[in-house]
């Protein structure tokens, strides 16, 4: 089936096992692999005989349309935390000459204590005031009673949120998910044209520590947050032990597990049981055309045996009642095969010796 990916993906960011940010309004998101080949020459005419690669690297590229916190977090390896300062204005109609009484309770603007600064309305020529002790009056001379000022000062909002840049940047290591849909590029039976997604597995993320917020009066300020992917060695490469940077799986809605099976296989096909192993479980291999064998989930399997002496239970096959000597074929097929995969069996034998 041809299908097709279009649009942005999705986005999701975890460091452990915390989920700290998430996008569902980004517009762009690229990755880029890159590795460096060395061209292997030599002889009359330095002929290519072969190529070396090295210096591989994965990058993400990712911006939001919306303002995105967490992005701005992850960027710098920050934890965001909910109250902060915040410069706060004020539209204040003076009740008095030469004071000015606001809303809310200043507090220290940068160890400058309780300061503030005032405009006539229509002005832009702010004096500075200081408030006394921790009320909300300042002592302003030249103020008058019922004109009304512009008023700058420092708040606490317990319900703000505030992201710490430090001077010594290091972004921490985070494991990123990205999911991009999946279209039909021909027709399908179901009718929908969206079939599934791809999803990039990236298990070790770097952010780059850099981002750039540009807001001009036009339009509106995008969020950056870009990177690079370390190696993971957590096992799932083999025995090689290479590592990796990402795995990209696509997931088709539409598709089934023996999509592209092209045959199976018992993995150990001469079972000897025993008195002292009077049991084995079979384990069944799919073999795929272009792609990697796996195992088969014994449950979309049927077990049968030729004779009665042994007993089958799932996948797993046991003595019973069989004597010393005893043996049987057993037959394995797909629990619900479509048609062209009808005839599709693997065999086993098992014997018993005391």
């Amino acid at each position: 089936m041809y299908v097709f990916m279009a649009g942005v993906a999705d986005v999701d960011v975890f460091k452990g096992d915390q989920l700290i940010a998430s996008g569902k309004t980004l517009m762009e998101s690229t990755m880029s692999v890159t590795a460096t080949a060395e061209e292997i020459r030599a002889g009359k005419g330095a002929k290519l005989y072969g190529r070396y690669f090295h210096t591989s690297g994965l990058a993400l590229t990712l911006t939001d349309t919306m303002f995105n916190m967490d992005f701005i977090a992850g960027n710098v390896g920050a934890i965001k935390s909910i109250g902060a300062d915040t410069l706060h204005d004020e539209e204040v109609v003076a009740s008095a000459n030469d004071s000015l009484t606001v809303d809310l309770i200043p507090v220290d603007f940068l160890g400058q204590g309780k300061i503030g600064w005032y405009a006539l309305a229509g002005t832009n020529e702010f004096t500075k005031v200081t408030f006394t002790g921790d009320t909300s009056v300042a002592p302003a001379v030249g103020v008058v009673a019922g004109q009304t000022y512009c008023v700058k000062y420092n708040i606490f909002d317990d319900a703000a949120k505030e992201v710490v840049i430090n001077a010594n940047i290091l972004p921490a290591e985070v494991v990123v998910v990205l999911k991009g849909d999946l279209f039909a590029g021909e027709q399908v039976d179901e009718g929908a044209s969206k079939v599934g997604y791809v999803e990039t597995l990236v298990p070790r993320f770097q952010p780059n520590g850099a981002f750039d917020i540009t807001m001009s009066m036009t339009g509106a300020a995008n969020t950056p947050f870009s990177g690079v992917a370390l190696a993971s060695t957590d096992g799932s490469a083999g025995c090689s032990n290479q590592g990796y940077y990402a795995k990209i799986k696509e997931v088709n809605l539409n598709a089934h597990w023996y999509d592209g099976l092209i045959g199976l296989a018992v993995q150990n096909a001469e079972i000897d049981l025993t008195t002292a192993h009077a049991s084995e479980d079979i384990v069944v291999i799919g073999v795929y055309s272009n792609a990697s064998n796996r195992v088969i989930d014994p449950a979309k399997l049927t077990y049968t045996l030729d004779g009665t002496a042994f007993t089958l239970s799932g996948n797993t096959v046991s003595k019973g009642t069989a004597s010393n000597g005893a043996e049987d074929n057993i037959t394995i097929a797909i629990a619900t095969p479509p048609a062209q995969l009808t005839g599709m069996k693997a065999f086993g034998h098992v014997t018993f010796t005391t």
